[in-house]
Order: structure tokens, then C-alpha cells, then sequence
């Protein structure tokens, strides 16, 4: 059987990851995912180690997937990538997928920073909705998104505070 491949750290495992394995699997039901997390020793920005991100990636989409994509997905640990390469046309696609504007803007560095890991809530690609009721940040707070600038903030303090994209 043939897969795909996504390779990463996944430090964390996101919603931006969530939805690109969401896009492989609905190109073609008949192909696999693999997923193959780079084997890193944790350091400030990678705080977990490889075991503890394919935990992580494990309890994520078992909220997500339905038990027959879950069966499509493998996940491993790989050797510490530094880049991919091939020599000439051997088969396989290397592709970029474009995200939807409101999951490219999900960084995993702000997640780490516990800045935001939010996005608004609502359905995303093929009515899936990856956000829950309402948009909050990792402590909790509740996070607004200005009709007009698009800005988001939060308040602390009894004051506004801007995020920074």
C-alpha cells in the first residue's frame, strides 16, 4: 500500500498539523499517512523529546479521526532530517499544501511560548471544526478578534493586550 509522508518535529503537535493530515487522507481514501517525527534531543525549542510528540500526536487525532482513518495512519520516529532529495522524477509527488489563512497562522513557536494556540472557532475544510466553543489562549483567557484590523487580543489585567502575529 502506498503513503503519504509528513515529517516534523511537532513541537507541538497543532491544529495546523491536525489539518494537513486531514488533507492527505481525504485526497485519496485508498493511500496511507505516514508520519514521521524527527528524532531531536528536547531543548528550548523543542521541549519534548520524540517518545512524548508521538503521545501527543496520538491523543490528538484520536479526537479528530474516525476510527477507519485512524487505521490509515503510522506513525515513527526518524532520524534527525536535513533535507529531502532525489535525483530525477522516481515515482512520488514532493508537494507544498497551502492551509486556509486561519491555520497557516497557528505557530507552534507562539504554542511553546504560550501565546496563542488559538483560532477562531468555526468549520474549517469539509465542515470539519477544529476550535472549540469560543477562542481561548493555552491559560484559558479569552481571546477577540477585531472585525476590522483582523488584530487579535486579550485582557489582562483589566487592560487590552494586542497579540503579535
Amino acid at each position: 500500500m502506498k503513503h503519504k509522508a509528513m515529517f516534523g518535529r511537532y513541537q507541538p503537535w497543532h491544529k495546523g498539523h491536525l489539518w494537513l493530515l486531514l488533507e492527505l487522507l481525504k485526497r485519496k481514501p485508498e493511500t496511507n499517512v505516514w508520519i514521521g517525527v524527527r528524532d531531536i534531543s528536547p531543548d528550548m525549542n523543542n521541549p519534548y523529546t520524540p517518545k512524548r510528540v508521538v503521545e501527543m500526536i496520538k491523543e490528538g487525532i484520536a479526537k479528530a479521526l474516525t476510527p477507519n482513518e485512524m487505521d490509515r495512519v503510522k506513525i515513527t520516529i526518524i532520524p534527525d532530517l536535513e533535507g529531502v532529495y532525489y535525483g530525477r522524477s522516481v515515482g512520488y509527488n514532493v508537494e507544498e499544501l497551502q492551509p486556509p489563512e486561519l491555520i497557516a497562522q497557528v505557530s507552534a513557536t507562539e504554542i511553546r511560548n504560550e501565546k496563542t494556540d488559538a483560532i477562531p472557532a468555526g468549520p474549517l475544510a469539509d465542515g470539519v471544526n477544529l476550535a472549540e466553543e469560543g477562542v481561548h489562549n493555552r491559560s484559558g483567557k479569552h481571546i477577540q478578534r477585531d472585525a476590522d484590523s483582523g488584530k487579535q487580543s486579550t485582557v489582562r489585567g483589566g487592560r487590552r493586550h494586542w497579540l503579535r502575529r
